[in-house]
């Protein structure tokens, strides 16, 4: 070929290269740009994640204490309405055990009663029998058998309510002479009558009525009695039932709600429980997240450096083809740039390096804007093969 061809052909591959460079050149710059944005996005995410996460996280944990201190005081109120519960259990235990008592106290006195009250009327009755009979011998004035009978009835009354003080040593004795005079005298003797009776019936009619008029004395002081007792019995009763259906009631009431404060304490305790659990997740979540904030920083740098590297090797590259285009083109200058643009390999393994952690952090954040970054060509990998070659050729 001859030299002016090939001198043409030079330059025009020369400037090809140089083209080739200052396109990348600005790819990298718009490449370098283009992270420095992505990474301030990504620094702002982290940053508003890890700031979201820290309040998430203090705030549950005032909400955790809140339902410690609520779930607390629930449990020790169902602990108090528990006690108050069995306490008035036993004092409605007490009143019907003394409700019961005093029930078979009054059941004794109304029994007591009616056999005061039977006797009485008995009494009463023959009384008045005795008093009926005697009455028709003495306007007979004469002793019938009828009439000895109803004075043996008064002996048996008289000795049956002695007990109860109803008829004094002087009547008793009155009626026992009396009795024993008219036993003595012949049946129908009017002589006898007469003279053994003392004067007919009249101090026996005279008793009677005494006793009568005793009998039903005593018998409305013990039937006022009664009633009085069985007035005040129905009136402690009365109190006494509504004490024991007071305090059934208040049985149920605080077991109600000790049961409710049981149910608020369990409630409380469950959410604790849940909000402690994302506690433990939001925690992960920040940990997490502030690890992978710090490897982005260093990954970031990193980049940095190596895009920086790269413009500088650009730059330098560019001088040389300057220098080239000048004329002062030296075999050794094409070995240089060669040279500088080797030196650079190690900066695709830093850029798979940095691809293969985007990848990584923007998959488990479902970042897109990481992905779309680790996604990105390296142009400056074509531009140092096309320089390679293209040296190889013109300095072989």
């Amino acid at each position: 070929m001859p030299a002016l061809a090939r001198a043409g052909a030079f330059a025009d591959s020369l400037q090809h290269i140089k083209d080739a460079l200052l396109k990348a050149q600005q790819e990298t710059v718009d490449l370098k740009h283009d992270e420095e944005v992505q990474h301030t996005k990504f620094m702002q995410f982290c940053s508003g994640t890890i700031e979201t996460k820290t309040n998430d996280i203090d705030e549950l944990n005032a909400q955790i204490t809140e339902h410690q201190a609520v779930g607390e005081k629930a449990a020790a109120d169902a602990l108090s309405f528990e006690e108050s519960a069995d306490q008035e259990a036993s004092k409605a235990a007490t009143g019907k055990s003394e409700l019961k008592e005093i029930t078979a106290t009054r059941e004794e006195e109304a029994k007591a009663y009616a056999d005061v009250k039977a006797d009485l009327e008995v009494a009463i009755t023959q009384t008045e029998q005795a008093h009926e009979v005697l009455r028709n011998a003495h306007d007979a004035k004469h002793y019938t058998e009828p009439a000895e009978a109803a004075l043996v009835q008064i002996s048996k009354i008289s000795n049956k309510l002695r007990y109860l003080s109803l008829m004094n040593t002087q009547t008793l004795s009155k009626l026992t002479t009396y009795l024993n005079k008219a036993k003595q005298a012949p049946t129908g003797d009017q002589v006898a009558y007469e003279s053994g009776m003392g004067g007919g019936f009249g101090p026996v009619l005279q008793l009677l009525e005494e006793l009568k008029g005793k009998f039903q004395e005593e018998l409305q002081t013990a039937t006022t009695t009664e009633h009085a007792a069985k007035e005040e019995f129905n009136k402690v009763s009365a109190t006494y039932n509504k004490l024991i259906q007071q305090a059934e009631h208040n049985v149920e009431t605080f077991k109600n709600k000790a049961t409710e404060k049981r149910a608020i304490s369990g409630d409380e305790a469950k959410q604790k429980k849940e909000k402690e659990n994302l506690v433990v997740q939001f925690t992960d979540v920040l940990e997490t997240t502030k690890k992978q904030k710090a490897e982005q920083e260093r990954f970031f740098e990193e980049r940095q450096m190596a895009m920086a590297k790269d413009l500088n090797a650009f730059t330098q590259a560019l001088d040389v083809i300057a220098d080239l285009q000048s004329g002062a083109f030296l075999q050794t200058s094409l070995l240089q740039v060669k040279s500088r643009i080797s030196n650079n390999n190690d900066v695709a393994e830093r850029i798979a390096k940095a691809k293969a952690y985007l990848q990584k952090a923007g998959g488990k954040l479902g970042s897109k804007m990481l992905l779309q970054v680790a996604a990105k060509e390296d142009v400056f990998a074509k531009v140092k093969q096309l320089i390679s070659d293209l040296i190889t050729r013109l300095t072989n």
